[in-house]
């Protein structure tokens, strides 16, 4: 019987989490204190409330935008350029990469901050040449990493690790085709 509970609070505060503000207060200054409950549901505007006093929050458009509130002061807060915020746990603090994390409800990020093989500072990234199937840039900070997939494995943009080349299913990128380069750079040694 707790398990239905929790999973229903759990979804309460998913939903709530969705409903984060869009601006931040000034430093050092108080949240208002919320409306009481009948007034919530009429009132729209309590934006820059913290949902709980102390805890980490999800915005609601940005994926690499959250909220810290510190004793019900509210912070705005970004993920380093290519991270999006991982709302896991509103106790937690967490920028991730964002394999696995879902932002199809929070689409927006911020403005890239690119350098060469790195559209953003963070992450893993295709090669720029949809031809080339096994290369991929690991970058931090904007420098980049190459790195080059087990033999017959392909870069999955949308896993960010080598795969199979029928799993990643990305275009040029075959089985067959694979397999023809494999021979051929084995029969040119």
């Amino acid at each position: 019987m707790a398990a239905p509970r929790l999973f229903l609070l759990l979804c309460l505060l998913v939903a709530f989490a969705a409903c984060l503000p869009q601006r931040k207060n000034q430093p050092g200054s108080r949240s208002k204190a919320p409306p009481p409950r009948a007034q919530q549901e009429d009132d729209e505007q309590f934006s820059d409330e913290c949902p709980e006093p102390n805890g980490y929050f999800a915005d609601a458009e940005q994926c690499d935008k959250y909220y810290a509130c510190t004793e019900g002061v509210i912070e705005e807060r970004l993920c380093p350029d290519g991270m999006v915020f991982n709302d896991f746990s509103s106790q937690h603090e967490k920028c991730d990469l964002p394999f696995g994390i879902d932002c199809s409800q929070r689409p927006k990020l911020q403005t890239p901050q690119p350098s060469t093989h790195c559209p953003r500072k963070h992450g893993y990234f295709a090669h720029a040449d949809p031809k080339i199937c096994d290369k991929f840039y690991y970058c931090v900070d904007g420098m980049f990493n190459a790195i080059t997939c087990p033999d017959g494995l392909v870069y999955s943009a949308k896993t960010g690790i080598c795969t199979w080349p029928d799993e990643a299913q990305k275009k040029h990128c075959s089985s067959e085709g694979l397999l023809a380069n494999i021979l051929f750079y084995t029969m040119q040694k």
